[in-house]
């Protein structure tokens, strides 16, 4: 009887460790520390490439949104240590004259594709394997394999725009903007790794310009003309598309410019009261392209109504909404749904260090 009694302290005690210890790994789970040694090769020649950079984000209990980690570098023979941190990592890797590679790491994707391994001298032979699929399995990978990452050259091909007026005849001297850019998984890295140079041209007298296409990027081109609607048109593969359509020109035909006068009303999501102090922002897109002439910054009053701005062209703007105390707001009004005067109701909930998107309603300036 005695020896029960000094068994169940004993019990509790270990009950309470594991359920500690449970509750311990649910939190840490996807939580990690393993270095892959990885080597970037041209797919081409099989030689390693020097000066490309991983870029990781990842993802763990620690924080709601992802964490970004200082790039690593390929050293004179295409090697590097990436280091995950999480079971759940995405990965950039970037080099100039290359197509980019992403993928993500998570657990159950696909394993990669075992190689042949290097002899050594007086060594053990090297074990590889690569990367040939955009989700990689997490448990796959470990420090005892090599994980070959091949890039592919870009190509870059001419694309010829013409830009024809309201009428149907040719513009001369029409600015044309061309982007290549790559939406990284890493979201702020875009304008330093994920970008190539911006062109910039004009039309000539019969209204063409010429820009280029370049493999492994997102390509798109601006017009711009005076009393005009901007255009923002994606450009695919010429050599697909005249291939599948028997043309290699592109023709845009513009139409006049239309602009609404609009208010934003800010409110609180909860207590339907106004908010003031909240900046309301016509963001930069992230393509690489200047922002328009219209982009602006307006700040609610002690109403919640920010000062008039003009909104030009039909298209969705990109615009952001910060308040203090408050989660940013995200949201894409099309002006074309709104008439001139109306005033955009945007409700915020409290909150901070987050995202997301709000929701937006329409109520004719002037009124309450």
């Amino acid at each position: 009887m005695e020896a029960i009694r000094h068994a169940r302290p004993r019990s509790c005690s270990l009950r309470a460790l594991l359920c500690v210890g449970g509750a311990l790994h649910l939190l840490c789970t996807g939580c990690v520390y393993k270095p892959l040694p990885i080597v970037v090769i041209d797919s081409a020649q099989g030689g390693g490439l020097s000066g490309a950079l991983i870029a990781s984000d990842a993802v763990h209990w620690f924080s709601i949104l992802p964490d970004h980690w200082n790039p690593e570098s390929t050293d004179a023979d295409g090697c590097a240590t990436l280091t995950l941190r999480s079971e759940r990592t995405q990965v950039a890797v970037l080099r100039e004259g290359y197509e980019p590679r992403t993928f993500v790491v998570v657990p159950g994707g696909a394993k990669p594709l075992a190689l042949e391994p290097i002899p050594q001298v007086d060594a053990p032979p090297i074990e590889r394997a690569e990367v040939d699929s955009s989700v990689v399995d997490f448990e796959s990978l470990d420090s005892k394999h090599q994980l070959l990452i091949p890039l592919t050259r870009c190509r870059r091909e001419p694309v010829t725009i013409q830009v024809m007026s309201p009428s149907g005849h040719p513009l001369e001297a029409v600015e044309i903007l061309a982007s290549s850019f790559l939406y990284l998984p890493m979201i702020g890295i875009e304008p330093k790794w994920g970008r190539l140079p911006l062109e910039v041209c004009r039309t000539d007298s019969a209204g063409r310009a010429e820009i280029h296409w370049t493999s492994g990027f997102e390509n798109r081109a601006c017009i711009r003309a005076k009393g005009m609607q901007e255009i923002r048109i994606a450009l695919r593969d010429p050599a697909t598309s005249s291939a599948q359509e028997g043309v290699d020109t592109v023709r845009v035909q513009l139409a006049p410019l239309e602009s609404r006068r609009i208010r934003f009303r800010v409110l609180d999501a909860k207590s339907r009261k106004p908010v003031g102090g909240a900046v309301v922002t016509a963001d930069e897109a992230r393509d690489g392209l200047p922002p328009s002439e219209d982009c602006f910054k307006v700040e609610s009053q002690s109403d919640g109504i920010t000062p008039e701005v003009l909104l030009q062209g039909p298209n969705p703007v990109r615009l952001s909404v910060h308040a203090l105390g408050y989660r940013v707001g995200l949201l894409s009004p099309s002006t074309s749904l709104y008439e001139d005067g109306e005033t955009i109701t945007i409700w915020l909930s409290k909150g901070k260090d987050a995202w997301g998107f709000v929701k937006v309603g329409r109520k004719a300036a002037g009124r309450n």
